[in-house]
Parts: C-alpha cells; sequence; structure tokens
C-alpha cells in the first residue's frame, strides 16, 4: 500500500520510514501478546509461525505458503492504522481467519461480493469473541470503525454499529438498503452473540448482488450503493497485489491448513465458519491405512454393542401350536365337541409364542465433509468405503447441513458440503428422527457416531439436554489435532483416530 492509497488523512509516509520506527516484525507482532485475552483469541499462535515479515507488496496482511509459511504485513498500513496492539490484533486475527475458514476453497471464483460476505462474517465473529472474552471491545473494534462508515452501503456491514454493543446505534445505516440492514442487525444484534451461522455467506452474497451496483462509481445511479471493481478497501488478502494472488492460488489453504493447524486450534473451534453454497466435493483416491482402519472398526463395533440387551432386543410374538389349551380361545368348544361325538381329545392347541428380536445392528454415521476436514477426508474416505458395507453402516455427511448420501455416491467420493461447519444441524437431525421413530412406535437410533476433526461450536444447553432426555449417545472419533470435546456433557465417548 502506498501512501497515496491512506483513506484517513494520515501523513504520507514511506515503507523504509515505516520499517525503521516499527523495528522488527516479530518483536513488534509479540505486543499484541499483552493486551487483555490475547491467548483466549488464540493470538500466540503467530509464535508458531515460521516468520513474520514487513512487506510492501501486499495491501494490508498476507499469509503467504512457501518453503516456510511467511505472515506478511504492510509497514505503512501498521503505523498509520494498527498504532495499539488491539488494532493490530484485529489485523492479524482477521487475515488468520481466512486461512481458518478456508475462504479460497469456498468459492472457485470469488467476486467483490463473496469478499465483503466473507468478511462481514470474520469482522462480526471477531467483534463476537471480544465481548465474550471481556476484552477491550471499543479497542478492538477501533479499526473497523476507523476503515469503514457506519452509514455507507455496503461497508457498514463490515463494522458493528457505532454505541456496540451496550447501546448500538441501528439508525445510524438508514440511507443503505433494508436487506442490507437486516442482514447488518442480525450480525451484531447483542442478544445473538453467541449463535454461529446466524447469517449464511450466500445470503450475503445474493443481497449485494440484488441492491448494488457494480462499478467504478456510482455517476447517475441515484442511492443504489456500488461494489467497487477490486477490493483493495478490505483488510485481509483477497488477490489485488501479484504476491496475494500467488498465496490465494498457490494452495494457501491447503498447505496453510497444515501448517497453522495445531497453532490456531483454539480460533478454528469458533471460527468455524458459516459455509456458502451446498456443493459437491470429489474426494481424491488416497491409500488405505492400517492403523486408521483398526481404530475406526474398534469405534463402530463398539458403537454398534454398545448400549443395554434391553436397548439392543425388541419383544415380539409369534403363533405356535402347544398340548395347553389355556391360551386356545377355543379350546373349551374343541373338546366339548370332541367328547360328544366320542372322538379323541384335540392333542394340540392354538398359542402364541413371545420370543426376543435382534435388533438391525447397524451404525449411523455422521461424516464432517467441512473445509477444515478436506486434507484429511481421502484418508479417511478410503478407509470407510470397505467398513461402510461390512458393518452395515448408515452414512450421512454434514457441514451447516445434514445430507444423506447413497452408497455410490459415497464409494465414488462424491461428497456434499457447504464448506462451513457446525454440530448443531447433526444433534437436531439425530433428534428429529428420534422422536418420529417414537410417534410411529419404531426403535430409533439411539446410538450415532461423528467423524470429525473436533473443529466445530459446541451445541447449546437445551440441545444437550435434549439428547439426554431421549437417550441419545453420541461418540465422537477425532481425527487430526482438533479439540476432542470429550469433558462435553453431550459426547459419550470421544476417540482419537490416527492418521498414519
Amino acid at each position: 500500500m502506498t501512501p497515496s492509497m491512506d483513506r484517513q488523512g494520515h501523513a504520507p509516509i514511506d515503507a523504509r520510514e515505516a520499517t525503521a520506527l516499527l523495528g522488527p516484525a516479530d518483536a513488534y507482532v509479540a505486543c499484541v501478546l499483552d493486551i487483555v485475552g490475547a491467548r483466549a483469541l488464540a493470538l500466540d499462535a503467530l509464535l508458531r509461525v515460521s516468520r513474520v515479515e514487513w512487506s510492501t507488496e501486499v495491501n494490508t496482511a498476507c499469509v503467504e505458503c512457501v518453503d516456510r509459511p511467511r505472515m506478511l504485513l504492510n509497514p505503512v498500513f501498521v503505523v498509520q492504522r494498527c498504532h495499539t496492539p488491539e488494532r493490530l490484533a484485529t489485523l492479524l486475527l482477521h487475515e488468520l481467519a481466512h486461512v481458518s475458514m478456508g475462504h479460497t476453497r469456498m468459492f472457485p471464483r470469488p467476486t467483490v461480493a463473496h469478499n465483503i460476505a466473507c468478511d462481514a462474517v470474520i469482522n462480526r465473529e471477531i467483534s463476537a469473541m471480544a465481548v465474550q472474552y471481556d476484552a477491550h471491545v471499543e479497542r478492538l473494534t477501533a479499526l473497523l470503525v476507523d476503515e469503514y462508515d457506519a452509514a455507507e452501503a455496503p461497508w457498514f456491514l463490515l463494522r458493528p454499529p457505532p454505541g456496540w454493543p451496550a447501546a448500538p446505534d441501528w439508525q445510524a445505516s438508514t440511507g443503505a438498503p433494508r436487506r442490507l440492514r437486516s442482514i447488518h442487525r442480525r450480525l451484531y444484534d447483542p442478544q445473538q452473540l453467541q449463535v454461529r451461522h446466524a447469517v449464511q455467506y450466500s445470503e450475503i452474497v445474493d443481497a449485494l448482488q440484488q441492491v448494488c451496483h457494480a462499478g467504478p462509481a456510482a455517476g447517475a445511479r441515484g442511492k443504489r450503493p456500488v461494489l467497487p471493481e477490486d477490493c483493495t478497501r478490505l483488510l485481509g488478502a483477497h488477490g489485488d497485489t501479484p504476491i496475494e494472488e500467488r498465496a490465494l492460488t498457490g494452495g494457501r489453504d491447503a498447505v496453510g491448513g497444515d501448517v497453522f493447524d495445531a497453532a490456531l486450534t483454539p480460533i478454528n473451534g469458533r471460527l468455524a465458519g458459516a459455509g456458502g453454497p451446498e456443493m459437491v466435493e470429489q474426494v481424491q483416491r488416497a491409500q488405505r491405512r492400517a492403523s486408521l482402519e483398526r481404530a475406526l472398526r474398534a469405534l463402530l463395533v463398539r458403537c454398534v454393542d454398545n448400549g443395554s440387551a434391553r436397548r439392543r432386543l425388541e419383544w415380539t410374538t409369534a403363533p405356535s401350536r402347544t398340548a395347553l389349551p389355556m391360551r386356545d380361545r377355543r379350546a373349551p368348544a374343541r373338546v366339548a365337541l370332541a367328547k360328544a361325538f366320542g372322538t379323541p381329545r384335540p392333542l394340540l392347541f392354538a398359542d402364541e409364542t413371545v420370543y426376543a428380536r435382534p435388533l438391525p445392528q447397524g451404525v449411523t454415521i455422521y461424516l464432517d465433509t467441512s473445509g477444515s476436514m478436506s486434507n484429511l477426508l481421502p484418508v479417511l474416505h478410503a478407509s470407510l468405503v470397505p467398513l461402510r458395507r461390512q458393518l452395515k453402516a448408515r452414512m450421512l455427511l454434514f457441514s451447516t447441513i445434514v445430507a444423506e448420501s447413497t452408497a455410490a455416491d459415497f464409494d465414488a467420493g462424491r461428497l456434499r458440503t457447504t464448506g462451513g461447519t457446525s454440530v448443531t444441524p447433526v444433534l437436531e437431525h439425530v433428534l428429529k428422527e428420534a422422536r418420529a421413530a417414537a410417534t410411529g412406535g419404531r426403535a430409533g437410533a439411539r446410538t450415532v457416531v461423528l467423524l470429525t476433526d473436533g473443529i466445530f461450536e459446541a451445541p447449546s444447553a437445551a440441545l444437550a439436554n435434549a439428547l439426554h432426555t431421549h437417550g441419545i449417545r453420541v461418540h465422537l472419533g477425532v481425527i487430526g489435532n482438533g479439540p476432542s470435546h470429550e469433558a462435553e456433557a453431550w459426547v459419550a465417548s470421544s476417540t482419537a483416530l490416527p492418521t498414519l
């Protein structure tokens, strides 16, 4: 970013002067750890990144994946706009969230509208996290407030309203289209800050495309807002410079996901991503891993056999014949008629046998197909294909939706996903099926298995209580370095699955 790109009226400063003023990038970035809640916001993960460097080849910040991954920061932007640790923390969290949420995988050819939608979700999550961890909200949102006008559409979507969260002024955006204002209110409603996925990416994109003009300037287009031709007004890397383009098209999420997987577990868990339009992802064929297959088999077999005999047996009746007349209502008449006609007494009478019939021994599996699973799915899929057939498993897929998978589609690696992650739709789906089965007098699934990397929000207490009420046991098979959730009340067991 050059001095001429400054939109806030700051005095011009060149990159050399800015770099000299700031000192080494690693040392400057370390200052964010002194702010309240920094480690809760996973900012200490930056210390595990190979290098943090200054670069004028990026507009604001960019995670570059080369032989050794680097976090690149524009020194001019940092001097002029990130002059407090909290402002720098917001910039760093924003860029890390792009990697964490897998945004470059979510939209093959992202437009400006897609990029604004992604930034709107990220900025909302950072703001909500500041409230959740009692950080200094005004300081952590100051960069967003300064960068984007509360009355200018569509940019007001990228910041909280004035006075937020204590007394948000929703009238600040009065001149903006009603649909955008509705989305903004849902994003920043103080009563809904714990709710994830309140607004979908696709919903924001659709609204922007419908109410905004595309072009460099409004001209005579009236009050309708205008989408710019590039993303230079946005924080983070959006492919507007050659080095950003290389980072985004060179597998940044695939490589960066591996590098940051352990370091960003805390932020991954909270910024799991709301997903985009549903699509089919083709999983590449991978070699079966014996250790993973053994661990999966043990988990699935244990879950099939889990529970008491009463839960695994169904009592039923069948007609039979017996020498005892007690259960045959026609027995007295048959005996009397035989005596009257001088014939032998009947030897066998109608009876009913009660016996226990084993319930079907299949297992219901919910497989995580979200963006954070993309590097783990091939090897997991390779082991699941034979196990699904052998154990008669019912396979469902989940991201921010739950989708049934046919045997043919699953074996071919055609898996449906939205790119985001949420465990709530899974548990709601389990409960819905259990209630439907109970209403119809059938035995619903009481034990389910979730195969995941663990990167998702914990469900609400009400949902966890409903699972307990219906006697539903949820077993997790966690692959990768994500959280195990083993201490959470809704989890019956959590098993770490090997990747080698």
